[in-house]
């Protein structure tokens, strides 16, 4: 038998001695990096502007990093949200994971023949739930890269000059 793991998201134990049912760690993982990535672009824009106080260009800094830090919290919003109900509020469940759990207890069966079959159904629809969150995954880190993509070109705006030199803050003497 298979060393029992533990699955998070069901705070339970999972014998899976048959594959590797990884699949409650995907979502979990994906949407605590999400979160990581918001407060790291809002820790950036606090960081200039502290950085940039008495600077003559402060106000225009300030405007910009309001809107987007906005952009930021709004474009976020929904997955930040669910990130926080499945760490604070309710467990983020998975019914393809619980199914594959099962579906394994079935590959334990002591007939070799219905062992075998339930081993190359589990194989088929671990393939089919792996394909389906790596297309989970894929899709929001294309989302995500649009996000950081928007975010720097306005960003940049505030610290390169139009012939790319960066526009230290006023403070600073080079």
């Amino acid at each position: 038998m298979g060393r029992p793991t533990l699955c998070r998201e069901r705070k339970g134990w999972a014998t899976q001695d048959y594959g590797s049912v990884k699949g409650c760690a995907t979502r979990q993982a994906f949407l605590n990096e999400f979160y990581i990535l918001q407060q790291r672009l809002l820790r950036l824009l606090a960081f200039i502007e502290r950085n940039h106080r008495g600077d003559a260009r402060l106000d225009h800094i300030k405007d910009v990093a309001l809107v987007l830090r906005n952009f930021v919290t709004e474009s976020m919003k929904k997955g930040v949200a669910i990130r926080g109900r499945h760490v604070h509020e309710w467990r983020l469940s998975d019914n393809d994971h619980d199914r594959l759990i099962g579906i394994s207890l079935y590959t334990k069966m002591p007939h070799g023949g219905i062992q075998r079959a339930f081993k190359a159904y589990y194989d088929s629809e671990y393939k089919k739930i792996r394909r389906s969150r790596r297309e989970w995954v894929a899709s929001g880190i294309g989302v995500s890269q649009e996000l950081v993509d928007a975010y720097f070109d306005e960003l940049f705006k505030l610290v390169v000059d139009g012939k790319g030199t960066l526009m230290y803050p006023s403070r600073l003497k080079f």
